[in-house]
């Protein structure tokens, strides 16, 4: 801690990262997502790995803290903002017991509308008058939108204290669990594509898997038949003249083309290939920590260093597309593996 406090150790966390707290949110594991994403918080402070696709866009680290998709905040614009904090004051006004019938018909004509906002004594508010967008306590309680309203405030510094909040790993998380028992308007936040590659990802282990279940089948019924054909009580030169089908190949599947290099700029998806090849040739199995190490070394182009499981990480050095002396396969060996690039700074 005392190297990132200094500013000597600078590290950030990145949406797959949190992609694996949100993942499960039971209220089982809300202490402890909790207790790691105010880990996080401490850690990475606000610095952030861009999401994967704004990589190719030319999104760099520190990224303004900003881990999600830089897409899903623009429903957080200034120019979407607008249209979402009316609906949201005109739904908690529309439920305010002091609006006579007359004034709610001033509510049709948006001047007649902030005359009457403006007039009235400040309405609380509530998350749930704003249905399309998640929104925070601070945003609610602050002043913000009275000062929208009254013209102090612009849509601008609200649309940068919501992406701050959001891009806060504790805020996110507590404001998930917040959502998780309605219509979560997080769910857009969290891109489609990404459980794509999962999927594609999950599914090529399990094709692979099938394949070699079969082959390894064929290959022992291929066994059987030459051992039931040795020992039977046939004569000899009658067992050579019968023509036995050839030993089992194992089958190549097609190459898993995951056009990496379309969706998150050219040379960082290597590592894809020489894992799927080790898949194929029954070097290793399939385990559920491949996905996110495979994910988060699409960023090892841009770290002096990077932390992944041991097995990930001696499966690696022989990938030959990537620099493999930055991958760090245990946390007993970080610190040394940090001195060294601290040497040749």
């Amino acid at each position: 801690m005392a190297g990132i406090e200094s500013g000597e150790i600078v590290t950030g966390y990145s949406y797959p990262l949190m992609f694996e707290l949100f993942r499960k949110y039971d209220a089982k594991h809300k202490p402890e997502r909790l207790r790691i994403a105010r880990f996080l918080k401490a850690v990475c402070q606000a610095n952030a790995f861009p999401y994967l696709a704004d990589l190719k866009s030319g999104a760099q680290f520190p990224n303004d803290g900003i881990w999600m998709p830089l897409s899903a905040l623009e429903s957080f614009s200034p120019k979407a903002l607008k249209d979402n904090l009316w609906e949201g004051i005109r739904n908690g006004i529309a439920k305010d017991d002091r609006i006579t019938r007359k004034l709610r018909r001033q509510l049709k004509s948006k001047s007649g509308y902030l005359d009457l906002v403006r007039q009235l004594p400040y309405h609380e508010l509530k998350k749930s008058d704003f249905p399309n967008m998640p929104i925070s306590d601070e945003i609610l309680s602050g002043g913000y939108i009275q000062g929208y309203v009254n013209g102090t405030i612009s849509a601008n510094i609200v649309s940068r204290e919501l992406t701050r909040w959001l891009s806060d790993p504790e805020a996110f998380i507590q404001i998930w669990y917040e959502y998780s028992e309605k219509d979560n308007p997080l769910e857009n936040l969290i891109d489609k594509s990404y459980h794509k590659l999962s999927t594609a990802i999950e599914n090529f282990k399990i094709q692979s898997q099938k394949v070699d279940e079969i082959y390894k089948s064929a290959k022992k019924a291929h066994s059987d038949l030459h051992h039931t054909l040795h020992n039977s009580d046939f004569p000899k030169d009658f067992r050579s003249s019968i023509a036995l089908p050839e030993r089992p190949r194992k089958p190549k599947m097609p190459k898993a083309d995951l056009k990496l290099d379309e969706k998150f700029g050219v040379g960082r998806g290597g590592h894809f290939d020489h894992y799927f090849n080790a898949l194929q040739n029954g070097r290793i199995d399939p385990a559920p920590s491949d996905f996110a190490d495979l994910i988060h070394l699409i960023y090892l182009k841009d770290v002096d260093l990077i932390r992944c499981d041991r097995r990930m990480a001696n499966l690696m050095k022989g990938c030959q597309s990537i620099d493999t002396t930055k991958i760090v396969g245990s946390l007993r060996d970080l610190p040394e593996a940090i001195r060294r690039v601290g040497a040749n700074l």
